[in-house]
C-alpha cells in the first residue's frame, strides 16, 4: 500500500505443500538500492531504500523471522521443519526512503524480495491512501530503463508476473502524480 509520504507497505504471501516432514524457508532477500539515471557523476547514483519488518504470521510452532541487513542486502526469512500438508506465511514490512520528487508528483521505485515467482502470480499496489491524481507502473528492464506494464484500476495498479519475469525478482517504478507533492528527498549514494 502506497502511502501519502512516499513510503509503502509490502504484504508477502508465501504457501507450500509437503508429502512429507521437510524444512522450508519462508520469505528472501532484496537489494536496497535502486540506479538512478546518470547525471555526469563518475559513479552512477543510487537511492538507498530503508526495509523494517512489521508483521508475521506462521504456523505457531515455528520460529519467528529474522529481518536482517548486511551491507546493502535486506533479509527476512523464516526456517523451520513442517509436517506433510499446506503451509502458509505472511510478512508484511515497510519501505521508506525510497519516493523521489518530480515535477507533477514522485516516483518511486519498487524491487520485490528474491523469492521463486510462478507465472501468473498477482502484484496488486494500492495507492488509496495517497490520493494520487493520477498513477502509472512501469517495470524495470534494466536499470534504469523501464516501460509501461500492468493495469490501473482505479487506485490501484496490477500486475501478473509473466513467464519471463520468475527467475529475475520483478522491479517496478510507481509514477503518482499530485497537486501535493511534499515528500522527502531520499539519501542518494554516490559512493
Amino acid at each position: 500500500m502506497l502511502q501519502p509520504d512516499g513510503s509503502y507497505d509490502v504484504t508477502l504471501v508465501q504457501a507450500q505443500t509437503l508429502v512429507r516432514e521437510y524444512q522450508i524457508r519462508f520469505g528472501g532477500a532484496v537489494h536496497d538500492g535502486f540506479r538512478l539515471p546518470d547525471d555526469d557523476s563518475v559513479i552512477p547514483p543510487y537511492l538507498r531504500a530503508g526495509y523494517e519488518l512489521t508483521s508475521a504470521e506462521l504456523a505457531a510452532d515455528q520460529p519467528g523471522p529474522a529481518a536482517v541487513k548486511t551491507g546493502h542486502r535486506w533479509s527476512l526469512t523464516s526456517v523451520g521443519t513442517y509436517p506433510a500438508g499446506d503451509h502458509q506465511a505472511e510478512f508484511g514490512y515497510r519501505v521508506t526512503g525510497a519516493a523521489r520528487p518530480t515535477d507533477s508528483g514522485w516516483e518511486v521505485p519498487v524491487r520485490l524480495l528474491d523469492i521463486a515467482y510462478q507465472t501468473g502470480d498477482p502484484v496488486s499496489i494500492v495507492a488509496a491512501a495517497a490520493q494520487p491524481d493520477d498513477l502509472e507502473l512501469a517495470c524495470v528492464n534494466y536499470a534504469p530503463d523501464n516501460e509501461p506494464c500492468g493495469e490501473r484500476r482505479g487506485s490501484t495498479l496490477t500486475y501478473a508476473i509473466p513467464e519471463s519475469r520468475t527467475e529475475v525478482p520483478p522491479e517496478f517504478v510507481i509514477t503518482v502524480e499530485r497537486r501535493d507533492r511534499q515528500v522527502p528527498q531520499p539519501p542518494i549514494d554516490r559512493g
